[in-house]
């Protein structure tokens, strides 16, 4: 999410405006991400640059806004790309 997340969510701040509230859930395939499950980036994937820590192979987050837009954005690991699978 932090990798490409960043810059969608700038993107509709750009229309939306400022943030009110955030919620978030982040999964390793179908359980909830917990601290065990963070590791390198490049330890799940050593074609990728090097991002840093990382978790989760599924994100959900839900922005509500000041002006009472709402958005919702998904994101899902791409597991071709993948060297090993998140555990």
């Amino acid at each position: 999410m932090m990798e490409m997340g960043t810059h969608l969510f700038d993107w509709v701040g750009c229309f939306a405006g400022d943030v009110n509230w955030a919620s978030a859930h982040l999964n390793t395939g179908m359980d909830k991400a917990v601290v065990e499950n963070i590791t390198y980036n490049q330890e799940i994937s050593t074609r990728d640059r090097d991002a840093g820590l990382v978790v989760g192979g599924r994100e959900f987050c839900s922005f509500g806004f000041i002006n009472g837009l709402h958005a919702d954005c998904h994101f899902r690991v791409n597991c071709r790309l993948m060297i090993r699978p998140i555990a």
